[in-house]
């Protein structure tokens, strides 16, 4: 499928860019001989990524002196069969994973909480039930 959907040949030849050797550059790397797709996709599909996972913490200062979330959001347009959720889903899979893990430890959190909280009321109970036995005698 050749398709540029518009896109200028001097773009069109710019797909490919010499990134350095850090960790995202072997992680595009390594998905783009994975898939075969092109390096501009899973260049996006990095960034959106990285922008879903660490955008939350990242604040940047507007010029009215507002600190505001930083976000990236993309947009990718391709043909059916293209490899966009093959691509996707390598950068997906391992927040998805991690968030996974912190159900599972939010969920183990919450049933010492609620085992907390149920003997912390029994407790309570039980003193103002003694306070209230004092008080009448």
């Amino acid at each position: 499928m050749d398709n540029n959907y518009g896109v200028p040949a001097h773009i069109q030849q710019a797909n490919t860019v010499d990134m350095g050797d850090g960790l995202l550059q072997r992680k595009v790397r390594a998905v783009v001989e994975a898939t075969q797709a092109p390096q501009s996709m899973v260049l996006q599909a990095a960034l959106g990524m990285g922008s879903f996972a660490l955008g939350p913490h990242l604040r940047v200062k507007a010029p009215n002196g507002q600190l505001i979330t930083l976000q990236i959001y993309c947009v990718g347009v391709a043909e059916s069969g293209e490899r966009k959720t093959t691509v996707l889903d390598y950068f997906i899979d391992p927040i998805q994973e991690l968030m996974d893990d912190f159900e599972i430890q939010n969920k183990e959190i919450m049933h010492q909480y609620k085992n907390d909280m149920e003997t912390w009321k029994a407790i309570r109970r039980r003193i103002i039930s003694q306070i209230a036995k004092e008080s009448i005698e």
